[in-house]
C-alpha cells in the first residue's frame, strides 16, 4: 500500500514537472520582441501574451504628456518584433505677417508646423527656419506634403533611431543652398513665413542720337551747318521686382522695348581752303563763325603796346592768337592785337574810327577767316 502511493506522488511530481516545462515552453514562445523608440533612444523589452502598446509604455514607466503621440495607438495589440515609437511635442513660434502664434507639435516639417498654426504659405512665400546658433530658407514644394500627416512626419524621424540611422532631431542642420521641405522642425526653433510678392515696373528711358557727318564742298574749313536736327529714341526698361514682406530685395531686367527709334543729327563741315570776298579770292586756313562787336578811341594802348587804328582787331588769345591775320566778312583785312575783358571764346572786337561807326556796326555774326 505504501509502495502503490509512493507510485502514485512520483507520478504526480513528474506530471506537474512536465506540465510545468510544458507551460514554461509555451509562455516563452508566447513572449514577443519590442522595440520602444523614446527620447533620442530606442528600449528594448519583452512581452507575454496578449499585451497592448499602453500596458508596454506603462510597464517602462513611459508617460505621454499632451500633445505627445506614440505609433501605434496604445489600444494596438502587441505582435512580434513590434516597433512602438513615441513622439515628444514641444513649444515652436511661428510668425507670419506680423502676427507670432505659438504650438506645440511633435517633430514635423516647417511646412506643417506653419500649416497646424493656421497659416497659409504661397507657392513663392519662404519658411525661415532659425534658432540662435544658424538660420536656413525653405521654399515649400506645393501638394507634395499632401501624402503625410504630421504624425507620419514625426514617425519617419523615429523610425530612423529603430533602423539605427542618425536624425537631425535637436542638432543643427549642415548648412546648404538647398534645404529640403520635409526636413523637420526640432526644440528651440523658431518658424517665420516670409511673404514674396513679385511685380513689373516699367522706366522710359531716351536713348541717345548719334551726330553723323557729312562733308559739304561749298563750306568753309572751320565752318559747319546742321543738315538735320538728332532726336533722340525711346526704350521702356521693364523689370521684375521681387520684394520679402514688402521689401524690395531684387530688381531684374526682363526686357526691354524700344518705343521710338533715334533720329541722327546730321552736320555738314566744310573741306574749302580757298574763298571770294570783297573781289579777291584768297586762300586761309581756318574758317570761323564769331560775333563781332565795335569799339574806337579810348586813350589806351592795345594789348600790344601800339595805339589803335583800323585794322586792328580785339581777340580771346584762348582762340585766336595775338598777331594772327585775318579776313573779316564787312570789314576786311585785320590783325589780332588787343585783348579785352568781354571779348571771351568766340568773339571778336573790331576797331572803328568814330563812335557812330560803331554804332552802326552793333552787335553781328560773322565770318572770319584766319589766313596762313
Amino acid at each position: 500500500m505504501s509502495t502503490g502511493r509512493s507510485k502514485r506522488v512520483t507520478l504526480l511530481v513528474a506530471s506537474l514537472l512536465t506540465l510545468g516545462l510544458l507551460l514554461g515552453s509555451m509562455a516563452f514562445a508566447l513572449e514577443k520582441q519590442v522595440s520602444i523608440a523614446v527620447d533620442g533612444s530606442v528600449i528594448e523589452t519583452k512581452v507575454l501574451f496578449s499585451s497592448t502598446v499602453g500596458v508596454v509604455l506603462d510597464q517602462n514607466n513611459i508617460v505621454l504628456a499632451d500633445q505627445d503621440s506614440v505609433n501605434p495607438s496604445r489600444e494596438t495589440v502587441i505582435t512580434q518584433e513590434q516597433q512602438i515609437i513615441v513622439n515628444r511635442a514641444f513649444l515652436v513660434r511661428v510668425t507670419a505677417d506680423g502676427t507670432t502664434k505659438e504650438i506645440k507639435t511633435t517633430p514635423v516639417s516647417a511646412a506643417t508646423a506653419v500649416a497646424k498654426a493656421g497659416f497659409l504659405v504661397g507657392e513663392r512665400d519662404i519658411i525661415k527656419v532659425s534658432n540662435q546658433e544658424f538660420s536656413h530658407e525653405i521654399r515649400p514644394q506645393p501638394l507634395i506634403a499632401s501624402a503625410l500627416t504630421a504624425n507620419d512626419e514625426s514617425n519617419s524621424a523615429s523610425a530612423g533611431i529603430l533602423a539605427g540611422k542618425t536624425t537631425n532631431l535637436g542638432l543643427a542642420p549642415v548648412m546648404g543652398p538647398a534645404r529640403s521641405h520635409m526636413e523637420l522642425i526640432s526644440p528651440g526653433q523658431e518658424i517665420e513665413v516670409i511673404r514674396v510678392t513679385q511685380r513689373e515696373f516699367a522706366v522710359d528711358e531716351p536713348t541717345p542720337y548719334q551726330v553723323e557727318k557729312t562733308i559739304d564742298a561749298n563750306l568753309e574749313v572751320g565752318i559747319s551747318k546742321t543738315v538735320q536736327q538728332g532726336k533722340n529714341g525711346l526704350t521702356r526698361h521693364v523689370f521684375l521686382i521681387t520684394c520679402h514682406n514688402g521689401q524690395e530685395i531684387s530688381r531684374e531686367t526682363i526686357r526691354n522695348e524700344v518705343l521710338a527709334q533715334p533720329q541722327n543729327q546730321v552736320i555738314a563741315v566744310g573741306n574749302s581752303y580757298t574763298v571770294s570776298r570783297g573781289g579777291q579770292r584768297f586762300d586761309f586756313r581756318e574758317a570761323k563763325t564769331m560775333v563781332a562787336t565795335a569799339y574806337t578811341y579810348t586813350g589806351n594802348r592795345t594789348a600790344t603796346g601800339v595805339y589803335p587804328a583800323t585794322g586792328m582787331v580785339a581777340v580771346d588769345p584762348k582762340v585766336i592768337s595775338l598777331g594772327t591775320r585775318m579776313y573779316i566778312e564787312g570789314y576786311g583785312y585785320a590783325t589780332a592785337t588787343d585783348t579785352g575783358g568781354a571779348i571771351k571764346g568766340n568773339r571778336i572786337d573790331v576797331f572803328m574810327e568814330t563812335y557812330s561807326q560803331c554804332m552802326n556796326w552793333g552787335r553781328r555774326t560773322v565770318k572770319v577767316y584766319l589766313l596762313p
